[in-house]
């Protein structure tokens, strides 16, 4: 080998660097040059397909809104985000044809950190059920907001044609996911289920929320009053549904000829929301004696359970929470002040037995928790775990053509005395005292009917040296052909 000279090398490496040092080195090694390698890679249709169907995003300058397709790499659609409604409808329709079966349309939209203005409403495609199913996924709800504000007044802002759980069948999905959802404008509402009329039309679609913000902030000036958010469909197999972190705001904007009917209107056959927090804005510009006549309306007879959600504004509520099903769970919530609601939990067609497991407003509530049943027959039955709602003031109800409650205060209607010889059920978990009436004979029997006591002339305290009497939710009590009503003191307590 030929002898290396040092300082013939250094100078060597002062001039040429790394390169010149890679090739002296190999030359005097013996290393031979790598040869190249150039194969052919074939691009073909799917080489550049992605784990979205689409991805939406603004153009370097914010000019434009463009829809790359996730399969091809090519930029399908492109409009000004002027108006992204544009591209936004036409990857909508471009998904109602993906799929390999037509019981299998849809896919996933990938949606980049941008405001994306949208001044002309969505239409979601109709069709044979299970044919339509999409995501829609943000980077973020406070990075992707799509904000809608169409021109002129409209029916809604999100509408479907769908009128029925198609074939007796689970109807189509939709997903939205880590993005805010901001929506004002002028609307009339689309009607819908039993008269419903709504912005966000999203009736007979399974509706799964994930981390997102849903706000709306409308002037309403139909015919009717109008729902901000409608999701679901009644009598239907629809599927359980799972929302989580989930904000919901609502405001009435000045010059609304018609108030809320509700912020929110679902019906699933087995519900869950949790975490996240509910908003009803205080303002009433038009003077309405509620801003909502519901808050919240909860349908279905499968399993409900709305877990951690927080209450926020003054706004004045006919029912906070509308009841329509049975087997409801409200875990940890916030609810209005009780100078701001009609009824916090107004319940309404069949059976409920609503279970409430602490409340993070308990002593605000405390003051007068209102339930209220509004259909003749309506069972309202209220268990709380953890808290007590105390001595209750006016614990009989009346229910016209229905059963007879006692336990919680029940709305405006209840009662401090009770009526002779009528059968009352205990909606509640709750200890009594009673003492003193005349032709008193007071009769204790379970919920099944078998006589647990009777002929008894008072309760508790009022037999001295007894504790006050335990009754629980579902228990039935009858005080008698009495011709003076006694005292009766009625606490709710935890069951």
């Amino acid at each position: 080998m030929e002898k290396i000279d040092r300082r013939k090398l250094l100078k060597t490496l002062g001039v040429g660097g790394a390169l010149g040092t890679s090739f002296i080195i190999g030359k005097q090694l013996g290393v031979s040059k790598a040869q190249s390698v150039d194969p052919q890679i074939p691009i073909k249709y799917g080489s550049f397909a992605s784990d979205s169907s689409y991805v939406i995003f603004p153009s370097a300058d914010g000019s434009t809104i463009n829809a790359k397709n996730g399969i091809t790499g090519a930029i399908d659609f492109s409009a000004s985000s002027t108006d992204a409604s544009t591209v936004f409808q036409a990857v909508i329709n471009a998904l109602a044809t993906l799929g390999t079966s037509v019981y299998a349309r849809g896919g996933t939209v990938t949606i980049f950190p941008a405001d994306y203005n949208c001044l002309t409403p969505w239409t979601l495609p109709t069709g044979t059920a299970h044919s339509f199913q999409a995501t829609f996924q943000g980077s973020g709800k406070s990075n992707t907001t799509i904000c809608f504000k169409p021109t002129g007044k409209v029916p809604s802002a999100i509408t479907t044609g769908y009128t029925g759980w198609i074939g007796g069948e689970y109807g189509p999905k939709l997903t939205f996911k880590d993005l805010s959802l901001l929506i004002g404008g002028n609307y009339t509402g689309t009607s819908g289920i039993s008269g419903t009329y709504s912005i966000v039309d999203l009736e007979y679609y399974d509706v799964f929320l994930e981390d997102m913000q849903l706000s709306v902030n409308a002037t309403l000036q139909g015919t009717n009053p109008v729902t901000a958010i409608c999701v679901g469909g009644y009598a239907g197999p629809s599927e359980p549904v799972t929302w989580k972190h989930v904000e919901i705001d609502g405001a009435l904007a000045s010059g609304s000829t018609y108030p809320f009917q509700a912020l929110l209107w679902e019906w699933y056959e087995g519900f869950s929301w949790r975490g996240g927090k509910v908003e009803m804005d205080g303002s009433n510009p038009s003077g309405y004696s509620n801003a909502f006549t519901s808050g919240l309306a909860f349908y279905g007879n499968g399993p409900t359970v709305i877990e951690g959600i927080s209450n926020y504004g003054t706004a004045d509520i006919g029912s906070y929470i509308y009841l329509n099903g049975s087997d409801i769970v409200l875990d940890n919530l916030g609810y209005p002040a009780t100078a701001n609601v009609g009824s916090h939990i107004t319940g309404g067609y069949s059976a409920q037995v609503v279970t409430i497991i602490h409340t993070q407003q308990a002593a605000a509530v405390n003051a007068g928790m209102h339930l209220k049943g509004t259909i003749a027959g309506d069972i309202l039955s209220l268990k709380t775990i953890g808290f007590s709602f105390g001595k209750q003031s006016t614990p009989f109800y009346v229910q016209s053509g229905g059963q007879y409650h006692i336990g919680i205060n029940i709305a405006l209607e209840g009662v401090a005395t009770p009526i002779a010889s009528t059968d009352y059920m205990a909606n509640t978990d709750f200890l009594i005292n009673c003492s003193g009436g005349t032709g008193v004979s007071i009769s204790i029997l379970d919920d099944f009917g078998n006589t647990i006591a009777s002929g008894l002339k008072a309760l508790g305290t009022g037999i001295a040296g007894n504790a006050p009497y335990r009754m629980s939710q579902g228990m039935h009590i009858n005080f008698g052909a009495f011709t003076a009503a006694p005292t009766v003191s009625v606490y709710q307590v935890s069951g």
